[in-house]
């Protein structure tokens, strides 16, 4: 890998508009990946366009059926095709399927011709000629770190910040992939041009856990709380993921990760688009940072609790807060003291879920992983 392709600076021609994927995670659940690159794109100068009819991109599926997810891939695809638009997904998952449909396309175009006439019912039909972009080669390859400075409105003064970037977005090697499988660095120079630390560390490469979430929820919690741990330990002020799996995980499990390992996490989590964000001036809100479940900390010079999530659990105390209960707390109320309370308390209502906080997530279903 040349220098002039770590550092960035040789960027190319920048375009002026992209059909967006968001997938199904960062559509449905995880509203701060989609909000944050909506806002953040066109800021630099490329708007975005998802045209009608996309369908999960058939990641999920591949365990029960390869044609499945070929199919619809090749749909997905041949949808942009049609509007003459190059791609962009921040789901790391549909990366990697249209990055092996379009190679297995260069390839082997035969296997398409069955796919091209189901297609056909729809109008559509599948070339393998557009391009598919991620948010880290958008933004490091395509952008290039000189135009990110030129937009920089509030720089970061030296935050830690540890990147992730999660299995799918740089593996297999068999494929185009956004970063080198081993040793990527585009995450980490787009951090440092930004003004922040972004040191290497043992765990950067480890999985998120959330291939393994559907059948095996206490292991896939374990890895997301041990990378957390990690994070915490090694003194980093926030961790960002460049995927919505990785950001579901880290960000809305945080908490269920934590009781899985026994340990008191509390480290914030952004994703890249949010970052960049900040970096640009642009309101937290307009970014989507007021749905994130972890807390803000230091990257926007404060110490809060995490959001409450939706399901009215309590929520750990922050950092600078004591596990601990007062001796005043700690005490217990008489028999007499209850049943007085009790008769002076009206009954709880239910809580209303406000419309702009993100739904809760289900910690025992979903599907696919990062």
């Amino acid at each position: 890998m040349s220098e002039e392709t770590i550092s960035g600076e040789q960027a190319s021609e920048l375009p002026r508009k992209l059909g967006f994927a968001p997938g199904c995670i960062a559509a449905t659940e995880m509203y701060g990946e989609e909000i944050s690159l909506r806002e953040v794109l066109p800021a630099l100068g490329i708007s975005l366009e998802t045209p009608k009819d996309l369908s999960c991109c058939g990641a999920p599926l591949r365990s029960i059926n390869l044609a499945i997810p070929k199919y619809l891939a090749a749909r997905n695809l041949a949808i942009f095709e049609k509007e003459g638009l190059d791609v962009l997904t921040p789901c790391a998952q549909c990366h990697l399927v249209y990055s092996e449909t379009l190679d297995l396309m260069s390839r082997h175009p035969e296997d398409f011709e069955q796919i091209n006439q189901l297609l056909s019912a729809d109008g559509l039909r599948f070339e393998g000629k557009v391009k598919v972009y991620h948010t880290v080669d958008l933004l490091h390859d395509v952008v290039g770190i000189d135009r990110l400075k030129e937009k920089a409105a509030e720089p970061f003064q030296g935050q830690s910040v540890a990147a992730h970037y999660g299995c799918h977005l740089i593996r297999p090697n068999t494929v185009p992939r956004p970063d080198h499988p081993e040793q990527p660095v585009k995450m980490e120079a787009l951090l440092s041009a930004m003004g922040l630390e972004a040191p290497g560390y043992p765990e950067r490469l480890n999985c998120c856990g959330a291939p393994i979430h559907v059948n095996h929820p206490d292991s896939a919690l374990t890895k997301t709380g041990q990378k957390l741990a990690a994070v915490r330990d090694r003194g980093f002020d926030a961790l960002t993921v460049a995927c919505p799996w990785g950001y579901r995980m880290f960000d809305a499990r945080q908490r269920s990760a934590a009781d899985t390992v026994g340990e008191k996490l509390q480290v914030p989590v952004y994703t890249l688009g949010q970052l960049v964000g900040l970096f640009m001036g642009i309101d937290p809100e307009k970014l989507g940072i007021h749905l994130n479940k972890s807390p803000r900390g230091a990257i926007m010079g404060q110490s809060e609790k995490p959001r409450e999530a939706s399901s009215g659990t309590e929520s750990e105390p922050s950092a600078g807060q004591s596990a601990e209960p007062s001796a005043e707390q700690s005490a217990e109320p008489s028999a007499e003291q209850s049943a007085e309370q009790s008769a002076e308390q009206p009954a709880e209502q239910p809580v209303e879920q406000k419309p702009d906080e993100a739904p809760a997530v289900d910690e025992k279903t979903d599907g696919g992983g990062e």
